[in-house]
């Protein structure tokens, strides 16, 4: 039996290739994957069984960061050996089907529906990367893989490969490559793909730009908010203005910086232990604020506060979220396990997310600067969420929830 499967929705970018690749090897099916415009196309063969277990698999089993709005599947009557893709929204018999399964290099296509994947948290498998010792990625801050890291904030173009990134100018090295090609690896096709050899780069400078001479950016950075100073980082969307949140003196002059009088400021916990100190969490908001969408969470303050009153003035709650870049993670220490994570903005201005803008405008407020060569394509702000009677309710839906698709039930 032969089909062709079209999917629609967020199926790009979220590892759907190579768990189809997989899929396809554990039912000996045989065809191709590609991605064509904003759609996944699959050519597949074999037994009548398998192909029903593997259709089954794919659509009601896909991987957990992807979301399926539609399904087209068109049964090929005749017994062919030859099948493939398209013009249009048609199929066309062109060529032969390998006696194996494989990814095809992507096509350009104008698609009625294009859906793009959110941002989503570092995984514990790249987490787990940067924190042993002579693994490849150890310590690095752009860790990760199919299954976490950037993509809606990186994105220039559809369909979601290096090449449409701003990933484009940084050049695999040969381990990296070696992963990116190997269909039993976790970063089989996994855009970002990088290590310190061949991606990205931090590099920290003061508010006039000049770059500070260290050797390890991220340690330096450590130091200096430990001794009270205002950083501007650079994060997956934009930048944040970053202070050590058990320091008052330092919470304060952000304050009068920034122009924000009481507005409440938001935090960044190194673990649950550091949350459980300062708020009540319920189970729901603990799911909610683990979840690889990390939000800010806003949870009741816990009484007598041991916080400085100056992070949310006249509040009983706090804005609270997570680390969810491998750099955040890196940014805490034993000593340093809470942190002012605000917008990086002038009050009522927009979030900074290129280098050079950020310095001309947060230069009176940052006291230094850890940037990377990363471009942002797109500025993505933290999502703000409250939990109401065990439901999640999203105040600022952004970075881990948009963009999204709604159904409305009305057909074109």
């Amino acid at each position: 039996m032969i089909y062709i499967i079209k999917i629609y929705g967020i199926v790009q970018g979220v590892g759907f290739r190579p768990f189809v690749y997989e899929k396809a090897r554990d039912f000996k099916i045989r065809g191709s994957v590609q991605n064509i415009g904003g759609a996944v196309v699959i050519d597949c063969l074999g037994e009548r069984e398998n192909i029903k277990q593997f259709i089954f698999n794919v659509i009601k089993r896909p991987p957990s960061i992807a979301k399926i709005e539609r399904v087209e599947c068109t049964l090929i009557k005749k017994d062919l050996s030859t099948i493939s893709c398209l013009d249009e929204n048609k199929f066309i018999i062109k060529e032969n089907i390998d006696k194996k399964f494989v990814i095809k290099e992507s096509v350009e296509q104008n698609n009625e529906m294009r859906f793009v994947s959110p941002d989503i948290a570092v995984c514990d498998e790249c987490l787990e990367d940067i924190r042993s010792k002579g693994n490849l990625r150890y310590k690095y801050a752009f860790t990760n893989c199919t299954q976490c890291g950037p993509r809606y904030s990186i994105i220039k173009a559809l369909p979601y490969d290096r090449q449409n990134t701003t990933m484009k100018d940084f050049s695999m090295c040969d381990e990296c490559k070696d992963e990116y090609e190997n269909p039993l690896s976790r970063r089989f096709h996994a855009q970002p793909n990088c290590c310190e050899n061949c991606g990205p780069k931090l590099f920290l400078t003061n508010n006039h730009g000049e770059q500070i001479k260290c050797e390890d950016p991220i340690k330096e950075t450590i130091s200096l908010i430990e001794e009270g100073k205002i950083l501007a980082i650079k994060g997956i969307g934009g930048f944040h203005l970053v202070c050590d949140g058990r320091n008052e003196q330092a919470i304060n002059l952000l304050r009068s910086r920034k122009q924000r009088k009481d507005k409440p400021l938001a935090l960044m916990a190194k673990d649950i232990g550091v949350i459980k100190e300062i708020c009540y969490i319920s189970d729901k908001e603990e799911e909610v604020i683990s979840s690889n969408k990390r939000p800010i969470v806003i949870l009741k303050k816990k009484y007598p506060f041991v916080l400085p009153e100056a992070i949310a003035p006249k509040q009983n709650s706090l804005g609270v979220m997570f680390p969810y870049t491998p750099l955040h993670y890196l940014l805490f220490n034993e000593k340093l396990d809470l942190l002012v994570m605000t917008s990086g903005n002038i009050s009522s201005m927009p979030m900074e997310y290129k280098n050079e803008a950020a310095l001309e405008h947060l230069n009176t407020v940052a006291d230094y600067f850890l940037m990377n060569d990363r471009e942002i394509y797109v500025q993505v702000d933290d999502s703000v969420v409250k939990v109401i009677g065990q439901v999640e309710k999203v105040i600022r839906g952004s970075r881990g929830y948009r963009p999204y698709s709604l159904k409305t039930g009305v057909e074109k």
